[in-house]
């Protein structure tokens, strides 16, 4: 049987940490919120693996601005060969989009 829960949307989350946090955040200036866009993928834990999850949710396209890239902390190294020879999603694993 599996159990879903409701996700709350990124202002829940923010307001939530803003009101238990006596540390400024960003996006935060003088009670007024910024309008953040926020992408979320919601993916079934069974489906990673402890390999670089960014690159297993959002596929190669996230290695551009990946700090990690080229590195030896790069946990990617594996399935960036498997996406570059067809063998794993360029966009990566299936899920739930929401903007």
């Amino acid at each position: 049987m599996t159990h879903m829960r409701e996700v709350p949307s990124a202002k829940e989350l923010y307001q939530t940490i803003l009101s238990r946090s006596s540390i400024p955040l960003a996006g935060f200036e003088g009670g007024n919120m910024r309008d953040y866009k926020i992408k979320t993928k919601i993916i079934s834990s069974r489906d990673l693996t402890s390999e670089c999850w960014s690159i297993q949710a959002w596929g190669l396209p996230h290695c551009r601005e990946c700090e990690y890239l080229a590195t030896i902390d790069c946990g990617g190294v594996r399935i960036r060969k498997e996406i570059l020879s067809g063998n794993y999603p360029k966009t990566g694993l299936p899920g739930k989009e929401e903007f």
